[in-house]
């Protein structure tokens, strides 16, 4: 059997052999596992109740996904859902 170049090397499972190259040409990121080092956690950040109110307001008009929303204010999509659901039980909309 020939020996495949390292960067074509067939994977015959899902994991089998080592990961295929990105499509950049950069490594894969390594996990916390193999380096050791952990990632600081991201600062806590507060928004005051009319920030939320504006982004509530913006997911309700229904012209930008939760998602699209989250990700313009560079807030996570979980954040604005639990202000969404929230705006919802305050407005009697929907059950706590």
């Amino acid at each position: 059997m020939d020996a495949c170049p390292e960067n074509t090397r067939p994977l015959t499972g899902p994991r089998e052999g080592r990961p295929r190259p990105r499509a950049d040409g950069l490594r894969h990121r390594l996990t916390v596992r193999q380096t050791g080092k952990k990632r600081k956690p991201r600062p806590r950040r507060s928004f005051t109740p009319e920030f939320k109110g504006e982004i509530v307001e913006l997911c309700r008009r229904g012209d930008r996904s939760v998602g699209q929303v989250a990700k313009d204010f560079d807030l996570t999509e979980t954040a604005v859902r639990d202000w969404v659901k929230q705006a919802e039980i305050d407005a009697g909309e929907r059950a706590a």
